[in-house]
């Protein structure tokens, strides 16, 4: 792309300049033409879309990211080199000298890129071990819950069937815990204590439920099918706890990428008004008003129209307004030029072919934008339902607690415990949907089975449920608290109903999105044919054409 780009620069030039030298060669190198240091700042900004968006995906683990973001890096320092060239024409365009502060914010800028780049392979690597670490999660739930079918089978301690079954949701703690780590959502380091911390409980208590542990009141499981079952979790438990460890270990490098990303996120709106500011000193000094090459600032919008579209489909109610104005600019502009081409009449393949890819990027954009209150909401509704999600398991944890000390069944204990994981694992589908990508849809599945599940649970403790094998409780102290839990869940269920309704809405956003991402290449592709033919044209309906070319870069301040 930056090679096609490069290629239109100096076709470009050579246009302003009315051809070459006697050797073939432009003399670039001896001076900067006006349309030349507009192209520089167009470029500027174009980049500076892209490298945020960049250090973002690469923070995220894509590993293509990262060399991508080399590159952009490289790029932007040799452009940002050669702006500041002070060449007796650069000094003539720019009435405003050297501005040694918009200077330190590039540098500001590239170190913090640094930053993300150095860290590449810690940050691949824990991503690595996450993915495995999901993976392995299946398998260890399975043994848990053969362990406690077997115990419930030979009618064990109601506190052994307990701590069996409290195995699960640490497990699913630690994934989500990872989970939202890997995302961004909060600190690194307080998310990596906290999984440390019920790592150190999972693989105590599994060394209690085999050996025996007075310190933590748990006995050894004596049943030998049982205790085959720990022992393959042991096995499995080493990798999960060494692979825990390691994501822990690396939980500081992610905090300092994931730092870098927001605080180049922080400083590229004033590297970009230093750039506009440039860029009509530049136009207002051109020899044409006119002819400003725009087609440079067109790829610079479009990069900017995958950050905002990726922003609203995430939910940033003020990425929605921008959005909307962005693909405004962009439709005027196609308007323009095909009326331009109607007095002429030709180019008409290279205008349709743009023409096609514009359109197409509008209804994705389109999509995104019809949808907005329903996104808006579904993140907002999502954000209370995580928020409501602890208290639950608070309550579930008091009623086992309540069952325990009251001598209740080992089967009700049981059920009441199963009750947490079902929260954690609702929790973490939620966030999984809200990221998009390849498993969203089956996590909406299983957030719609796992909240059907937790509520003909919370039904059958109060009431009894044959079906399920669930007898009714009758522990007047835990009937109290299920009634509590009962007021708490008619709440969360609306939210989970809510949340349901609205996924395919966020699923079809979502991949919007991803087209658009996709085609951002063609239209810069079509845009550099275009550019290249409008060159070769005659002087006048080059400038007719490079005319309704203006103005796309109006809204990216």
């Amino acid at each position: 792309m930056l090679k096609k780009f490069s290629i239109l620069t100096m076709t470009l030039y050579l246009i302003s300049c009315g051809g070459s030298d006697d050797s073939g060669k432009s003399d670039y190198s001896a001076r900067h033409s006006t349309e030349a240091l507009m192209i520089m700042t167009a470029d500027l900004r174009g980049l500076s879309y892209r490298l945020t968006d960049l250090s973002r995906d690469a923070t995220g683990g894509d590993e293509r990211a990262f060399r991508k973001l080399q590159k952009v890096v490289t790029d932007m320092d040799h452009i940002w080199t050669n702006l500041q060239i002070n060449d007796p024409h650069s000094q003539d365009v720019l009435s405003k000298p050297y501005d040694k502060k918009a200077d330190d914010i590039w540098k500001h800028i590239k170190v913090n890129s640094q930053i993300i780049l150095d860290n590449k392979e810690t940050i691949i690597y824990l991503h690595d071990y996450a993915n495995t670490l999901n993976e392995a999660l299946p398998e260890l739930h399975y043994e848990y819950a053969n362990i406690v079918d077997i115990l419930l089978e030979n009618n064990a301690q109601a506190e052994q069937v307990s701590v069996a079954q409290s195995q699960s949701w640490y497990l699913e703690r630690i994934i989500r815990n990872v989970d939202i780590m890997l995302v961004g959502r909060y600190s690194a380091e307080r998310l990596a204590d906290q999984f440390n911390i019920d790592t150190n409980i999972l693989g105590r208590t599994l060394k209690g439920m085999i050996n025996g542990d007075l310190g933590m009141g748990i006995s050894r499981v004596t049943d030998q099918e049982a205790r085959i079952s720990l022992e393959e979790i042991a096995e499995l438990f080493d990798f999960v706890s060494t692979a825990i460890k390691e994501i822990s270990e690396a939980s500081l490098a992610l905090s300092k990428a994931r730092n870098a990303t927001k605080s180049i996120l922080e400083n590229r709106p004033l590297i970009i008004e230093y750039l506009s500011s440039v860029n009509e000193d530049i136009a207002g000094s051109a020899t044409n008003q006119n002819y400003l090459i725009m087609t440079a600032d067109l790829r610079a919008q479009s990069y900017r129209l995958t950050s905002l579209s990726r922003d609203a489909a995430s939910g940033d109610e003020w990425a929605f307004r921008e959005l909307k104005n962005l693909i405004a600019s962009m439709d005027r502009t196609r308007s323009n030029l095909q009326s331009s081409n109607s007095a002429e009449g030709i180019l008409s393949a290279q205008l349709a072919e743009l023409d096609r890819i514009c359109k197409r990027i509008k209804a994705n954009a389109q999509i995104i934008l019809d949808n907005k209150e329903t996104i808006i909401f579904l993140h907002d509704v999502a954000n209370t339902l995580n928020d409501s999600l602890p208290e639950l398991q608070t309550e579930h944890s008091n009623i086992v607690d309540i069952l325990l000390d009251n001598n209740g069944p080992a089967a009700q204990v049981s059920v009441a415990q199963s009750q947490s994981w079902y929260a954690e694992r609702i929790g973490r589908n939620v966030a999984k949907m809200l990221a998009g990508g390849n498993g969203a849809m089956n996590s909406v599945d299983q957030f719609n089975i796992d909240t059907n599940v937790f509520g003909r649970t919370l039904n059958g403790m109060i009431n009894g449920d044959i079906g399920m094998g669930i007898s009714r409780v009758t522990d007047q102290e835990a009937r109290a608290g299920l009634e509590e839990i009962t007021e708490l869940f008619d709440f969360v269920r609306q939210s989970i109903k809510e949340i349901y309704d609205a996924a395919p809405v966020l699923s079809k956003a979502q991949e919007a999105n991803q087209d658009i991402i996709e085609d951002i290449p063609r239209i810069a592709e079509s845009i550099s044919r275009l550019s290249e033919d409008i060159a070769a044209r005659p002087v006048s309906l080059r400038e007719l054409l490079m005319e309704n070319l203006k103005g796309l870069l109006k809204n990216d301040r």
